[in-house]
């Protein structure tokens, strides 16, 4: 008869629940799991948990890691020294044997004689003493399985939150460490309320990258640096990862990116950049276009295309869904990474632009000229003083001798070029820069006037702020630029208006990040941040191709900031 005691039952607990996400994630953990990982499954796993988008995603390692943990002890083998059910156990020995746990002892190593050498006198085996693990296995069968196993668990924990500490400590420093990348700047705001606690964001301050906005309610129109635009609807969560990157975890927004330049010129003018919306369930691309894009309660992405061409990629298990969607077109993208395409998508109208919020009230009667110009006379422009001529302004025009002559109705210039004037910005202004031009002749050339660098009466190509008028918009419509030099342009279409035409452009540097406003006619066309690398030096006119143009009543002033000179 067997003195073995019978061992007491060690009671079943529940299994953690695992919160519902994407596949990919389980058959990465489950090849964790089964020890049949690969480098690329470690690197995915890894971006997977660090994804802003898949907040829950360590949360389900955790809980899954812990399952495969429980399960395991359930349903051990013999493995280690551990007997399988059945299994007679072998006795310890007497010096491992302590009072009251006979029925559960563990296996320990014994020592091996040495093999006998000839001619050698062999030494008794030594004796084997005992070790620091023995009496820790000899603590841990006296406290049973399961209180062992707690304590093992408890331990665990309590080192997994010392190193969970030392790496968020490490995380904070790093992020004091390094300054903040700012991706946008504000550049509109209507009945805006904000949920965070800090100061809320006011129109002309900048966006930084991995800060989350929480919008309740209202609109915020936000111009990132990569020269997209950004309307947030409230209620909205939302963070640029980079000035090309956002992740949309709730609400609406709708993005207006440029396109690629239409004009045949080597190099000067590049397509415009590519943005890309996250969200829980879709990656969206822009090609060139206006989309909108909404995440609803239940994470599902609904995506609209307003003008141009998106694609749309759901983030599923395997071979992602992809679905390029055009003008007009919309698809629904549910919480699995399924695509499905509407066949007659009737959304809310999403919010676009807020241009009267955006527009600089200008007052007159404050206004300090810098240049006043008619431009009107009988001698060629180069080298003259529009203070000569009954205007304002001391210092001299540069531009090209030939072409450019000055008459009774105007400046008219007949030869690719650029005419300047010395000018540089002070901050803690806003300037307004207006003129009226006819482009008389030229097609689809064109005559520009706008904020550059140092004057170049070579080159028609103007290279930071500049907004261009048509001859003829049959082929391609009026445009607007922003860079810091000129082969890193940015392209925004303007309207198809041709004729005599009053352009105004105001450079406001009131906030740390200037920005602009084009109008045309009185009607705004585009608010945009001016590039941190563009240098300006000077206002400039500027004549392409074969265009043939007529420039009169040119002029540059500015009013001091104060309270209440913006919406």
């Amino acid at each position: 008869m067997s003195d073995r005691r019978p061992r007491p039952e060690r009671p079943i607990q529940p299994l953690a629940a695992i919160p519902a996400v994407e596949s990919e994630l389980f058959a990465l953990i489950n090849r964790f799991c089964d020890a049949t990982e690969t480098q690329a499954d470690c690197s995915r796993l890894e971006s997977l948990l660090t994804d802003p988008a898949m907040p829950d995603a360590i949360d389900v390692y955790c809980a899954a890691m812990e399952v495969h943990g429980s399960l395991r002890w359930r349903w051990r083998t013999c493995q280690a020294g551990i007997p399988a059910i059945g299994q007679q156990r072998q006795p310890a020995p007497p010096e491992l044997v302590r009072a009251g746990s006979a029925a559960h002892t563990w296996p320990t190593k014994q020592a091996l004689p040495r093999p006998a050498i000839p001619g050698k006198k062999q030494a008794a085996s030594p004796i084997r003493r005992e070790s620091l693990t023995d009496r820790l296995l000899v603590w841990f069968n006296g406290l049973g399985r399961p209180a062992a196993l707690a304590v093992v668990l408890q331990s665990v924990v309590t080192a997994a939150a010392i190193v969970l500490a030392v790496i968020g400590q490490i995380w904070q420093t790093n992020e004091t460490a390094q300054p903040a990348v700012a991706c946008g700047s504000i550049i509109g705001i209507k009945n805006a309320f904000w949920l965070s606690t800090d100061q809320p964001l006011q129109i002309g301050d900048p966006v930084v990258a991995r800060r989350r906005l929480e919008l309740a309610a209202g609109l915020v129109e936000i111009a990132c640096d990569s020269g997209a635009t950004v309307v947030l609807e409230g209620p909205a969560r939302f963070e640029f990862l980079s000035e090309k990157t956002a992740s949309l975890l709730r609400g609406r927004l709708s993005v207006t990116v440029s396109k690629a330049s239409p004009e045949q010129q080597p190099a000067e003018a590049v397509a415009g950049p590519r943005f890309t919306v996250h969200t829980s369930s879709a990656v969206v691309h822009d090609l060139g276009t206006r989309f909108g894009v909404e995440v609803d309660a239940v994470g599902k992405t609904h995506v609209h295309v307003f003008d141009g061409l998106i694609e749309c990629v759901g983030r599923g298990l395997g071979t992602a869904p992809v679905a390029r969607l055009a003008a007009g077109q919309g698809a629904t993208v549910d919480q699995r990474g399924a695509v499905l395409r509407l066949a007659e998508p009737r959304p809310e109208p999403f919010a676009q632009t807020l241009s009267s919020v955006a527009e600089i009230r200008w007052d007159e009667s404050r206004a300090v000229t810098v240049y006043r110009d008619s431009l009107v006379g009988a001698e060629p422009l180069a080298g003259t003083v529009s203070s000569s001529r009954g205007g304002s302004g001391d210092s001299p025009w540069t531009a090209p001798a030939a072409n450019w002559r000055l008459t009774n109705a105007g400046l008219e210039a007949t030869s690719p070029g650029s005419a300047s004037l010395p000018f540089v910005p002070q901050s803690g202004r806003v300037y307004r820069l207006a003129l009226e031009m006819t482009v008389t002749q030229g097609e689809n050339d064109w005559a520009a006037v706008g904020f550059s660098g140092p004057a170049d009466q070579g080159s028609s190509i103007l290279d930071c702020a500049w907004m261009l008028q048509r001859h003829s918009t049959d082929l391609d419509p009026n445009a607007i630029f922003l860079g810091s030099d000129r082969k890193s342009l940015r392209y925004s279409a303007g309207d198809r208006t041709t004729g005599r035409r009053t352009l105004v452009i105001f450079l406001d540097t009131t906030r740390p990040r200037w920005t602009v406003t084009f109008e045309a006619d009185g009607r705004r066309l585009k608010t945009n941040l001016v590039p941190t690398a563009a240098p300006i030096a000077s206002v400039a006119l500027a004549c392409n191709g074969s265009a043939k143009v007529l420039f009169s009543s040119f002029s540059l002033s500015f009013m001091e900031s104060r309270h209440g000179s913006r919406n």
